[in-house]
């Protein structure tokens, strides 16, 4: 009795198993002709576009910002803010590119801080390879940005470019009155002109500098453990002279020479 059971019991597994292959065989069948007939019917996987490095050169007149980085307060404009809102406006980048500028390889040469000025700004980028963006992108932004930015030129550059690393050397203006550098006991006003002699003596006190040297004692000296990464090497460091400034009724730029 046991056997009988046991044959009957394998008896219906193989017609099941020959039952199971025909059907299979059968939509597989089905399926190809159907193909044939109307083609595929799975959609077709899209390549992602290729991606390649590009190189912005952009100048700004920073005395309404915030800085150059990036911030997600909007009560708090940057550079960058600008720059990207116009990237955005002509198809170049997508509200994604917001969330991490990691992901799109985002780097500018140096950060300024709040209403420093730049005559020369480099910042690289990581996008779709897009012609257009070379030809036109710089003449496109600028309709975009405020007349305090502006977009010089856009190249491709090298996958390994990094605009802050890249950069070999920086430099840094400042402008700041005369009479800064008047002695204690003399009484400054309008009328005050720094002399030659006082020139000769402030560049000689700047070339102390010049070189490499470790600036730490010029920080809050919080970072005691990091005493050995504020070495700094100058190549030139020098009081290029006097000049007088005018007032100017441009808002973006209130000075000139």
């Amino acid at each position: 009795m046991i056997k009988r059971f046991i044959r009957s019991f394998l008896e219906m597994l193989n017609n099941t198993s020959i039952e199971s292959t025909n059907a299979l065989r059968k939509r597989s069948a089905e399926e190809t002709a159907n193909s044939v007939i109307n083609g595929p019917t799975s959609p077709k996987i899209q390549r992602k576009p290729k991606k390649v490095k590009y190189a912005m050169l952009l100048a700004y007149q920073g005395q309404n910002y915030f800085g150059m980085q990036f911030q997600r307060n909007p009560k708090f404009p940057t550079i960058e803010n600008h720059l990207f809102n116009a990237m955005e406006a002509h198809g170049f980048i997508t509200k994604e590119h917001y969330v991490n500028l990691m992901d799109w390889h985002f780097q500018r040469a140096a950060r300024t801080d709040r209403s420093v000025s730049a005559v020369g700004q480099v910042c690289s980028m990581h996008l779709p390879m897009d012609q257009n963006f070379i030809d036109n992108g710089p003449a496109l932004l600028n309709t975009s940005l405020p007349e305090d930015i502006h977009v010089f030129a856009v190249r491709r550059v090298t996958p390994s470019f990094h605009a802050q690393k890249s950069c070999d050397s920086r430099t840094y203006s400042y402008t700041l009155p005369t009479f800064s550098f008047a002695s204690m006991d003399e009484v400054t006003s309008d009328e005050y002109r720094i002399s030659p002699k006082r020139i000769e003596e402030l560049n000689e006190l700047l070339g102390c500098y010049v070189g490499s040297h470790n600036f730490f004692n010029y920080t809050s000296g919080l970072l005691v453990f990091f005493f050995y990464f504020f070495w700094n090497f100058l190549k030139k460091f020098l009081a290029s002279g006097k000049f007088p400034l005018y007032f100017s009724p441009s808002p973006y730029f209130p000075f000139y020479s």
